[in-house]
């Protein structure tokens, strides 16, 4: 038997990660947010950041624009009839749909009224909405990283892990979060761990892709991480490449560590956000490569573990629909505290292939508790 256990935000909110309505409320009202030379916005107080007054003027206007955004989405939910509470992923959705048509990427022309819309709301010329979308993804871009970089002390959520390996042949970890309390887990716990960054007796770790026959726990953030940043290196030549940072570092000054990094190539992590973007985002980079080894790894399970995603996804729902049909898969162990919330909020195959509130697929059970909460023993039942 092999098993991935595949896990979103809600496994982290023990650790006291906050949640998407707070950080998407951050976005839109705090006044604790100022921004860097370097065209970054940052939190007061983060790497030792303190407001500059002068710069105020792109904080503001940046939140003007993303509350003129919600506005819109919330119109949109309103007119097609659906409760949702709109958060930063919707917003930086829409967003990137307007910068992408602009920048030729994914042109989509139902944009158009939107983008009069906020000509006239903003009162800006075509060139002035332009760059202040782009001020505003990276806004966005910003928070999100920074209001989940932050210390945490409790992570024993992921003790199970343990058993999990001995017992369940536990391969593989898919991870739909940025934060690094997982990792903490597993270096605490001194669990053997391969996520495709390593030394090879430099500094900082690199990317260098997955060891095939490691037998060490493969950990694939999906999503990106918020100690990911893309550098242009000089060794024997120049390329460029993801690095792990430790943390509390500011990366303009990574070269006080290693020489050989000249600068990043953008100095925010490599994150990957927003709603149906992301399907964009497995075509390319290294979420491409990701993504790709989420596709290899559900093939491959006997057994999925899933538990703090919301199943909102289209392309990893896809996927897991898809293994629900194949002969080896033998069980789908949701862990969920709230069925009638988990069935309201995911999209479409999850209704239609996994459970309604009145059916479930019968390779599927539902274990209705927090993440924190669930024993080794109540997994192990359903998996006899």
């Amino acid at each position: 038997m092999k098993t991935t256990l595949l896990i979103g935000s809600g496994v982290s909110f023990y650790s006291d990660i906050p949640d998407i309505s707070y950080i998407t409320n951050n976005i839109l009202t705090s006044d604790k947010i100022g921004r860097g030379t370097d065209t970054n916005y940052y939190l007061e107080g983060y790497l030792g950041y303190s407001i500059q007054s002068y710069l105020n003027g792109y904080v503001s206007k940046c939140q003007k624009l993303i509350n003129h955004v919600k506005l819109s989405i919330d119109q949109f939910y309103t007119h097609i009839q659906l409760e949702h509470q709109t958060n930063y992923e919707d917003i930086y959705y829409v967003l990137r749909q307007i910068e992408d048509s602009y920048q030729l990427e994914y042109e989509n022309p139902s944009t158009l009224k939107l983008i009069e819309y906020l000509l006239v709301e903003m009162n800006l010329n075509r060139d002035h909405l332009k760059e202040l979308i782009t001020e505003s993804t990276r806004f966005i871009e910003c928070i999100v990283w920074q209001s989940i970089d932050k210390p945490f002390s409790k992570f024993d959520q992921f003790n199970m892990i343990i058993d999990l390996r001995q017992s369940l042949q536990l391969e593989t970890i898919l991870s739909l979060n940025h934060d690094l309390v997982l990792e903490k887990w597993l270096t605490e716990n001194s669990i053997a761990f391969d996520d495709g960054f390593h030394l090879d007796g430099k500094k900082l770790p690199e990317w260098k892709g997955f060891t095939n026959e490691s037998k060490n726990i493969k950990l694939c953030k999906v999503h990106g991480s918020i100690d990911w940043f893309e550098f242009r290196i000089t060794k024997l030549k120049t390329y460029d490449n993801l690095v792990k940072v430790p943390g509390n570092t500011y990366v303009e000054r990574i070269h006080e560590i290693d020489n050989s990094f000249t600068a990043p190539n953008s100095s925010r992590p490599s994150l990957l956000i927003g709603t149906f973007n992301k399907m964009w985002g497995y075509l390319s980079g290294i979420h491409e490569i990701m993504y790709e080894e989420l596709k290899k790894s559900i093939i491959n399970s006997d057994i999925i573990i899933i538990s703090g995603y919301g199943f909102g996804d289209k392309g990893i729902n896809t996927r897991l629909t898809n293994w629900l049909a194949r002969e080896n898969s033998k069980k789908m162990i949701i862990i969920n505290p709230n069925k009638d919330s988990l069935i309201s909020n995911s999209r479409g195959s999850y209704k239609i292939n996994i459970m309604t509130n009145q059916t479930k697929h019968p390779k599927v059970e539902l274990i209705e508790k927090k993440f924190e909460e669930v024993t080794f023993e109540e997994i192990k039942r359903y998996c006899a």
